[in-house]
């Protein structure tokens, strides 16, 4: 027993490296993690209780166990991106191996037990949709939250089958573990009462269990999602100075029409459904899906609501799935993340679901070489896909460029194609990813488009062209644009350019639009200048300036009270 798990544990990792292995030496990808890796940098110990406690800082997100995950790789390995992929890669090896074992917990008399559980493993190892969480190392979230609520799930199922409640603890620990690892978790709630809703060997159905079943479904949607709400508020209120405002606003959103509301988060079941059974096309920028997967998913309602009156182990895992979906269809509301679906989100629903494919695969009344075949080409095609979407991974040139072609109106995709063509000094390909991104933006103005066209051309050493245009950024920001201005003064810094002259420009520019306009924010960006220039009696002069011409709501206002305080 022993030796056949060992075998298959190598057979597990061997695949994973297969699959997965061609992005431990890959780019970091220009979404997230480069900002993680600056968060990392500044890590020089554990320090627990900033990492649990954050009553300084609004929040978003509260993660704190991936915080740490990453706390480990700067202190031990220094943030080796390789040793960091690696990680990922065994993360994701571990889960399938107890993805394994909640196969297996629903195939305790079959006579192939075994192989069919290997196979319910191997096709989470493989699935297309998981290449999303393993090779973005921003994407651990998902594969450590989902570690924990596998093993929440497995304890369960212990207790299921022994009876004994001493594995009721380990799995209210595990679950709690889960939360901390991705806050979405909470929604296994649910999951842990549809596994202890579910029985072995369903009895018979008549009008009056069906409605008194239908009672209870209501009655523990009601409590979990009540006690899901009231630990998410608890914990960020004890935990976080305030929530971030696009909490806020999504759930003004929410309220506004509910209606319209409903209707979005049947999308989103409906499409996450598809995903996971017909994953292609894969895309790291999905913005919108065809409303037609709503009447998908009033099928999928339907279905669900059977299920739960049916009351088997197999509705009780398929359950467990939908309610770990549900917290993306908040998501799907596009304030909170950058993109308002993503393959990321289903990544611990497919533990669940997985399973359930495997037994029906196992029941069906086919001749056992036929199942076999079915089990090869299902696996064969999903380490196919998921092969060719690591290799996507590997580099941002090849990503953007699958990303772009898949959602042309997502202009962070033009964006980070540009900046991807920059870095191999495609920079007339790159002009043109700018340009497009700078079009496809809907709201006001957005500085980071012309500003990476800048950094283009000064790649290129158009100086003039990208003097010009920073200049043009910082007037149509209205002094907003901190990186405009740094980017000035690192294009002051080239050789071939005499830098008094190009400080003194961009000095006598910022004067002549504070005084024009009496804005703030000129002002805040002649003290910064001035303070660069170590002039510190003209940069308290300008912080000042701007001080007393922001309004208190200006966020401008305590920029300038922080540069007069600390001074230089």
């Amino acid at each position: 027993m022993i030796f056949r798990g060992i075998l298959i544990a190598l057979l597990f990792c061997a695949l994973a490296l297969m699959t997965f292995g061609v992005v431990i030496d890959g780019e970091l990808i220009t979404v997230d993690d480069p900002d993680q890796m600056q968060r990392i940098e500044k890590r020089t110990s554990w320090n627990l209780e900033k990492t649990f406690i954050r009553k300084n800082t609004t929040g978003l997100y509260y993660r704190p166990l991936n915080t740490l995950s990453f706390t480990a790789d700067k202190l031990l390995w220094d943030a080796d991106t390789r040793v960091m992929h690696l990680e990922n890669i065994g993360f994701h090896t571990l889960n399938a191996l107890l993805v394994l074992l909640l196969t297996q917990s629903l195939l305790i008399a079959h006579r192939y037990r075994w192989h069919f559980s290997v196979l319910g493993g191997l096709l989470f190892l493989c699935h297309p949709l998981t290449a999303e969480s393993v090779n973005w190392l921003s994407g651990r979230t998902d594969i450590l939250a989902a570690t924990f609520v596998f093993s929440s799930a497995l304890c369960l199922m212990q207790f299921r089958i022994n009876r004994r409640f001493r594995w009721l603890l380990p799995a209210i620990f595990f679950a709690g573990m889960g939360v901390l690892a991705k806050e979405t978790s909470v929604a296994f709630l649910a999951g842990f009462g549809f596994l202890l809703w579910a029985q072995q060997n369903p009895t018979g159905l008549n009008y009056k269990k069906v409605i008194q079943r239908l009672f209870i479904l209501l009655g523990l949607l009601s409590v979990a999602g009540g006690t899901a709400w009231f630990l998410m508020v608890q914990m960020r209120e004890l935990i976080l100075k305030g929530d971030s405002s696009r909490i806020g606003l999504t759930l003004r959103i929410i309220d506004s029409d509910w209606f319209y509301s409903f209707f979005v988060c049947l999308r989103a079941l409906g499409f996450y459904f598809k995903k996971i059974f017909l994953p292609l096309p894969l895309n790291f920028a999905i913005i919108e899906v065809d409303p037609l997967y709503e009447l998908l998913a009033i099928s999928l309602l339907l279905l669900l609501v059977y299920l739960f009156i049916k009351r088997s182990i197999v509705s009780g895992y398929l359950l467990t799935a939908a309610a770990l979906v549900s917290p993306a269809f908040v998501i799907a509301f596009n304030q909170i993340a950058w993109t308002p679906y993503a393959e990321r989100y289903v990544y611990i629903s497919l533990g669940f679901v997985l399973p359930v494919v495997v037994v029906c695969l196992s029941t069906a009344k086919l001749a056992p070489r036929f199942i076999f075949a079915i089990c090869l080409l299902l696996l064969g095609t999903s380490f196919a896909i998921s092969l060719h979407r690591s290799w996507q991974w590997s580099t941002n040139e090849s990503l953007w460029a699958d990303t772009v072609k898949k959602s042309p109106l997502s202009e962070k995709a033009w964006n980070n194609y540009g900046v991807a063509l920059v870095e191999q000094g495609r920079i007339d390909e790159a002009e043109k990813c700018f340009s497009v991104a700078a079009s496809k933006y809907r709201f006001g103005y957005h500085d980071k488009y012309d500003i990476n066209m800048a950094v283009a051309m000064m790649e290129r050493q158009d100086y003039d062209y990208a003097r010009l245009k920073l200049l043009d950024v910082i007037k149509q920001s209205k002094g907003n644009s901190n990186r405009a201005v740094n980017v000035f003064l690192e294009l002051s810094e080239e050789e071939s350019l005499d830098r008094t002259t190009i400080i003194q420009e961009l000095r006598t520019f910022l004067l002549q639009l504070a005084t024009d306009t009496t804005t703030a924010a000129y002002y805040y960006q002649l003290g910064r200048l001035e303070k660069n220039e170590h002039n510190k009696e003209l940069s308290q002069r300008y912080f000042t300036q701007a001080y007393h011409l922001a309004a208190e709501s200006d966020p401008i206002r305590n920029k300038a009270d922080k540069e007069l305080t600390e001074g230089f």
